[in-house]
């Protein structure tokens, strides 16, 4: 098999057969000297075979086979039921009239039959002479009221009457514009309605609040007199009587209160004046004001006192 060697400028090219195999760079263009390879060496022993690879597409259907011969009549199988009866066919012309036999005897009478209904009513005869008029009945009772005429026609529609107050129950005043008399309440307008007037008062109207710069004390009189303030003395307990002592008010015990009067709880000594009957010391339990009228129309008390003013 020859070899071909064609040098270029920088490469080599080596053909074997006329196909080239492979190319070689020489960087010069000086002949390249190239030694063929010996003859072929007897086969190796052959590689251990490899995996097997995957399985391939599957190929396209082969074409259907000729049909084989037709099998020899089977035997006959067993009768299946009767099928539904067939609609009935069209009737046949009718035949022709035979002849007419001869009369037959006559038969017996049969029963009578039901009456026939009544005829028609005949006309009315002519309306005789109108006759002398009678007297006049008592009159009849009124008769039942007769129904209700038909409604009559829709009369005009009267003018608009003025628009009623309208429902606002779903509006707040956000909903309804201030007048220039009756105006909305906000803060800054009602301190600006406001003011302090005296000695050491100021009043800043940003904020609404009143200062005092006064640090004079007011001191209220105590005692008796108009405007005064009452004073309590010592002693005064809850339900006690009390009693104005000079310019203080004191507490009083029923005792006491008894002790300053001169009364007694229960009568210890008899009434001299005017003379009681009947009243001894010890006797009397209680005492009752009243008038004469009161007194009749109760049942005295042994123990009672009633004086009858």
């Amino acid at each position: 098999m020859p070899i071909t060697v064609t040098p270029n400028t920088t490469n080599v090219t080596i053909s074997v057969g006329g196909t080239t195999t492979t190319s070689v760079s020489t960087g010069s263009t000086s002949a390249v000297t190239l030694t063929t390879a010996g003859s072929t060496g007897p086969q190796g022993p052959a590689g251990p075979t490899g995996p097997t690879g995957p399985t391939g597409p599957a190929g396209a259907a082969g074409a259907t086979g000729a049909a084989g011969a037709t099998g020899p009549q089977g035997a006959t199988g067993a009768q299946g039921p009767a099928g539904n009866d067939g609609a009935d066919g069209a009737a046949g012309a009718a035949g022709a009239t035979g002849p007419a036999g001869p009369t037959g005897p006559q038969g017996t009478t049969g029963a009578q039959g039901p009456a026939g209904n009544d005829g028609a009513d005949g006309t009315d005869g002519a309306t005789g002479p109108q006759g002398p008029a009678g007297a006049t009945g008592p009159q009849g009772a009124t008769g039942a009221a007769g129904p209700t005429g038909p409604t009559g026609a829709a009369g005009a529609t009267g003018p608009q009457g003025p628009a009623g107050p309208a429902d606002i129950s779903s509006f707040d005043t956000d909903d309804l514009s201030e007048g220039s008399t009756n105006q909305y309440h906000t803060s800054a307008r009602a301190r600006a309605a406001l003011s302090a007037t005296g000695t050491g008062l100021s009043y800043n109207s940003s904020t609404g609040q009143i200062s005092s710069l006064s640090t004079s004390i007011v001191t209220l009189n105590t005692g008796i007199s108009t405007n005064n303030v009452p004073k309590f003395g010592a002693g005064v307990v809850d339900t006690d009587f009390l009693k104005v002592s000079g310019t203080t008010v004191v507490g009083r015990s029923a005792s006491e209160v008894l002790a300053d009067i001169g009364a007694q709880a229960v009568l210890t000594s008899p009434v001299t004046s005017p003379s009681m009957t009947g009243v001894s010391s010890g006797s009397i339990t209680g005492v009752i004001k009243c008038t004469q009228a009161q007194y009749d129309a109760i049942s005295p008390n042994a123990n009672t006192l009633y004086v009858i003013v």
